[in-house]
């Protein structure tokens, strides 16, 4: 298992897993950081992130998550506002730890 950083989150992933992140633009390939690994012997950590691990990818899909309401409301002014939007997701599946 590996703890990792892809475009300014955290995740954790093994081998084979398919991970839901920020949206990554077509012909996009950000860089997957690895922050530690963890393994039977022990725990690996990074200072702030272990180089030497490199994390493959591959892009499976582009989902559309649930929408989210945003309502905002001011007491005894009669101010009431309702704002809505879908997140965009990329749908990621971890390939390889080298």
């Amino acid at each position: 298992m590996v703890i990792i950083r892809i475009l300014g989150k955290q995740y954790q992933a093994n081998v084979g897993d398919e991970v839901v992140v920020d949206r990554i633009s077509e012909g996009a390939k950000p860089e997957i950081e690895v922050l530690a690994v963890v393994e039977d012997k022990g725990i690996t950590l990074g200072d702030p992130v272990l180089s030497k691990v490199k994390v493959s990818y591959k892009i499976v899909d582009q989902v559309k998550e649930d929408k989210i309401r945003v309502f905002k409301y001011k007491s005894k002014s009669r101010y009431r506002k309702t704002i809505g939007f879908t997140p965009q997701k990329t749908l990621i599946k971890i390939e390889k730890i080298a």
